[in-house]
């Protein structure tokens, strides 16, 4: 694999360009149901070590507006490295099935690490689900509302299917390394 040089905005825009389907995927969930916030947590592998970890940097997220308590939501999940089986994102990874939170500012800050920025931005349910490309986990995507839903058949099932792909969709080398 070779290391090329590239600017943070290159490389936002090329992975941008890589996961169109990502992106459309929560752009349309973002609209259909109103959540306010979308992010994707990429699997990366570090190269050396062979340790895995989930994380937002660089990956795509989608805002319903422009809203600057979202903007600092999102920039400090970026600063995250999530384990598996620790936080909620981590058990997701861990069980492979989706959580539901009716109200994320009510939870354990070792359960809900992000509990107090949600808080700020008025965040409250969040529907976490693992990200499938042909039966391989990926990584995970978070929905967030500002509405405190409790669990949504409909849209469970809409999400959980959307995310859960059989089409092949060439990734990056970069989101397997560090």
């Amino acid at each position: 694999m070779e290391n090329i040089e590239q600017t943070q905005e290159e490389i936002e825009y090329e992975i941008f360009n890589k996961n169109k389907k990502l992106v459309t995927i929560m752009q349309n969930m973002c609209e259909e149901f109103e959540f306010v916030v979308v992010m994707y947590y990429g699997l990366i592998i570090d190269k050396d070590t062979g340790h895995e970890y989930l994380s937002a940097k660089n990956q795509p997220y989608v805002c319903a507006n422009d809203d600057e308590e979202l903007k600092k939501f999102w920039i400090a999940s970026q600063e995250i490295r999530v384990e598996k089986g620790k936080t909620q994102a981590g058990r997701v990874w861990s069980k492979l099935k989706y959580e539901w939170q009716k109200d994320v500012r009510v939870l354990d800050s070792d359960y809900f690490s992000r509990k107090y920025l949600a808080d700020e931005c008025g965040l409250k349910t969040c529907l976490c689900v693992p990200y499938m490309i042909d039966d391989v986990f990926t990584g995970i995507v978070e929905f967030y509302s500002t509405e405190g839903w409790f669990e949504i058949p409909e849209i469970v099932e809409k999400v959980v299917g959307y995310t859960n792909t059989s089409e092949t969709i060439k990734l990056d080398d970069r989101f397997f390394r560090v």
